[in-house]
């Protein structure tokens, strides 16, 4: 039906429960929305990790794919670092479509900046 395509619908869990559910203090909206920022910029050096052609997919010789065409990435941010490859290839698309939530683009959009 997608052949391969995905959508992400990103939230920033606003309820108390699910921050219950990861230990974690419920953070304030405008820090919500910095911390869902910074994974998505995680998520996009990830995917973007893997040049298009990177996969060769040989049977003969075993080999999947190019690791010169997959990157290692090697993020350090303020909520969440990350250091290593990407495990899945790109979708056909390269990105996932992302769905944010009209609050969420708002708050993206008209926040102030430091």
């Amino acid at each position: 039906m997608a052949d391969g395509r995905v959508a992400w619908n990103v939230v920033s869990s606003y309820s108390k429960s699910e921050w219950d559910a990861y230990g974690a203090e419920m953070a304030p909206r405008a820090e919500r929305y910095d911390r869902m920022e910074e994974y998505l910029e995680i998520c996009y050096q990830l995917w973007d990790s893997w040049e298009p052609d990177a996969i060769i997919a040989d049977k003969e010789s075993g080999v999947f794919a190019d690791p010169a065409k997959v990157r290692e990435v090697d993020y350090q941010g303020k909520y969440f670092s990350c250091k290593g490859r990407s495990f899945c290839f790109r979708s056909p698309q390269g990105r996932p479509v992302i769905w944010l939530g009209v609050q969420a683009i708002s708050a993206l959009i008209f926040r102030p900046t430091t």
